[in-house]
């Protein structure tokens, strides 16, 4: 490589550094992180470690919510069952809540019908945490935390998209505004579980800067068992929501 390339290169690389909105960089030659964990000791002693030193089971894309697969289950016919745990790496510095926003779509067309059925809902939904905890007893009562999951539609070809995005406010943010916008407030709709939940958009939502950053998890499906040789195709995962557009207010 002539030497202009050389300089190219390293000034390339600098500003790709030093633009970049991610948390930590990995050197795969040293096997090791380039810096340390965002919220330093509280974290652990390992200031190196990612996911709890299980990144084939977590996600923790910026060293703050990890996200974990409990369960995995997919059947015939768009049947699926995918559960989350939600953990603050940092134990919670005021009570509050891990809010997830969640937004699906529903395709069926029977087989012997012309007309296909779409069902579609986007809300919010809340798991209260207290002080100085790292989860919410709701996920202790039920042993997780989160759910996406789909009926078997026999008969029938579709498909079947769920995402969800969560942060971690404190409780005198959400309740600082709008009485309509605080979580303590808000009853509970059939998508969430009966956990409390609004399909109106609360003021604070990406508004606020939040005490822990947005993580992003997803499920979906895709099948059709109306043909000779029905299949019926489901997968999941988890990865870091795109970086904002604007900064907070």
């Amino acid at each position: 490589m002539k030497r202009c390339d050389q300089t190219l290169l390293a000034v390339t690389l600098f500003l790709f550094i030093a633009v970049s909105p991610a948390r930590a960089f990995y050197n795969p030659a040293a096997g090791r992180w380039l810096n340390r964990d965002p919220i330093e000791e509280k974290g652990g002693k390992n200031l190196c470690a990612f996911a709890e030193n299980a990144p084939l089971l977590k996600f923790d894309p910026d060293g703050k919510i990890v996200i974990t697969q409990l369960k995995w289950e997919k059947g015939e016919c768009g049947k699926y069952t995918v559960e989350w745990d939600f953990k603050l790496s940092n134990p919670a510095p005021c009570t509050g809540y891990l809010v997830q926003e969640v937004e699906m779509s529903k395709v069926v067309k029977y087989c012997s019908l012309k007309n296909e059925v779409q069902i579609t809902d986007h809300y919010w939904e809340v798991w209260p945490v207290t002080m100085n905890d790292s989860w919410s007893n709701i996920a202790r009562r039920y042993g997780y935390t989160d759910q996406f999951a789909n009926g078997k539609y026999p008969n029938s070809k579709g498909s079947d998209q769920k995402r969800g995005v969560v942060a971690f406010y404190c409780a005198r943010t959400t309740d600082a505004g709008d009485p309509n916008d605080d979580p303590a407030n808000w009853g509970s709709i059939a998508s969430s579980g009966g956990l409390p939940a609004t399909r109106t958009r609360p003021s604070w939502w990406n508004k606020v800067q939040p005490v822990e950053a947005l993580e992003y998890h997803w499920a979906n499906a895709n099948w059709d068992c109306c043909c000779e040789k029905p299949f019926s195709n489901a997968d999941r995962g988890e990865m870091t929501w795109p970086v904002r557009q604007e900064p907070y207010n």
